[in-house]
């Protein structure tokens, strides 16, 4: 669900909760507790920049974009808990 809520924004989130439940998708007796988990969940801002990624030696462009996509996507698969010199780790 935060994945979601981070990708798309809560609203978004929330309406496809409801749609997959009206539609017989997903657990219907969960849909309060997955809606109020939205509603509640603030997403936080990744903690990286581009910049971050320059000065540690990488170029505009192309195989910069792709390395933020990919720390972007750990950051998410952490349950959003790695920090900047985790990702920068990674890098």
């Amino acid at each position: 669900l935060r994945a979601a809520v981070w990708r798309d924004g809560a609203e978004a989130a929330a309406d496809r909760l409801v749609l997959g439940a009206a539609a017989g998708r997903g657990q219907a007796d969960a849909l309060d507790a997955n809606l109020a988990a939205v509603d509640g969940w603030e997403a936080p801002a990744f903690p990286l920049k581009a910049a971050d990624l320059i000065a540690a030696g990488y170029e505009r462009g192309p195989r910069l974009g792709e390395t933020m996509r990919r720390l972007e996507d750990d950051w998410i698969a952490s349950d959003f808990t790695l920090d900047r010199e985790a990702l920068l780790s990674r890098a």
